[in-house]
């Protein structure tokens, strides 16, 4: 499976978060040769998420995942696709 880092979490006191949605963003870390399979099934599991979240009244949670590389730009995976990831990781 991928390595995933998380940030930026909405940082809302609980009774803020029962009146405004919350976004947290989930970054996965990719790189030549990984699975694509790995990553889309995450990405699937955190899109079913948002919509059980959006069928449930009250609950504002949202998820917004993002792709980051070592240097940006082209990768390979390991079914030999070929993906541009726009976001880099930084140090």
């Amino acid at each position: 499976m991928s390595p995933t880092i998380s940030f930026n979490s909405d940082a809302n006191s609980n009774s803020e978060r029962s009146s405004r949605a919350a976004v947290k963003h989930i970054a996965i870390v990719v790189y030549d040769g990984i699975s694509l399979l790995g990553a889309g099934t995450l990405v699937e599991a955190l899109n079913v998420a948002n919509e059980l979240q959006a069928s449930v009244e009250g609950t504002c949670l949202t998820y917004k995942v993002s792709f980051l590389s070592e240097g940006g730009g082209m990768i390979t995976c390991s079914a030999s696709i070929s993906t541009t990831v726009s976001q880099h990781i930084t140090r």
